[in-house]
């Protein structure tokens, strides 16, 4: 029946509330054309009436429905509900997590997918515990600079965009020289600004 009647719409909506000196902000939906809801809503209460107010386990959805409100409008206050809400962090990379990103971003072949762990574990950019990979400190400092002097070619796209031209120069649709060029002649320049920059910092001294 649903799939024969029109689709609900709504709109998404954010409110600031003022409460003395407390700014309270709230977002979520308002339904502005209830469509199948109609038909849907109807039926789930009849049938939930039946069985006497039950709903057989099934967990109903939170709504996230903010009521129709405009500037200006008094709220009275009916209830404070404390909770708390952490975002998770994302999961540390695996090997296979870290080739699958590596994938998607078309950085990488096959062939070197496996020596571009190595290398990061080798050079103790990271280090590899339980089948997760942890930034040690020296891999940290080393992003931190880059980013600093190199943010072009530790941006996401770079390798990507450079090993496309290269599959170009192996077909003959570019010439090496061209490619080569385009690339080191602004790398000089960034490398010497940092060779500069980097020799001129002061070295840490030890303290007790």
């Amino acid at each position: 029946l649903a799939s024969q009647m029109a689709d609900a719409r709504y709109d998404a909506v954010s409110a600031e509330i003022t409460a003395g000196d407390y700014l309270l902000k709230a977002s979520g939906r308002v339904l502005t054309f209830p469509g199948y809801l109609k038909v849907y809503e109807d039926k789930s209460a009849e049938a939930e009436e039946e069985n006497g107010g039950e709903n057989n386990g099934e967990e109903k959805p939170e709504k996230k429905m903010l009521p129709p409100m405009k500037d200006g409008d008094p709220l009275t206050y009916v209830e404070a509900l404390p909770g708390q809400h952490s975002t998770e962090p994302p999961p540390r990379y695996n090997e296979a997590s870290l080739i699958k990103t590596l994938q998607k971003n078309g950085i990488g072949r096959p062939s070197t997918y496996a020596p571009t762990v190595s290398t990061i574990i080798n050079r103790r950019y990271v280090l590899l515990q339980d089948r997760k990979f942890y930034p040690t400190e020296l891999g940290e400092k080393i992003t931190v600079m880059l980013k600093e002097y190199f943010p072009d070619i530790v941006d996401i796209n770079f390798t990507a965009d450079i090993e496309d031209s290269l599959d170009e120069v192996a077909e003959g649709e570019k010439a090496w020289v061209d490619v080569v060029s385009n690339f080191y002649g602004p790398f000089s320049e960034k490398l010497a600004v940092a060779d500069k920059n980097i020799a001129q910092r002061p070295k840490p001294e030890l303290t007790e």
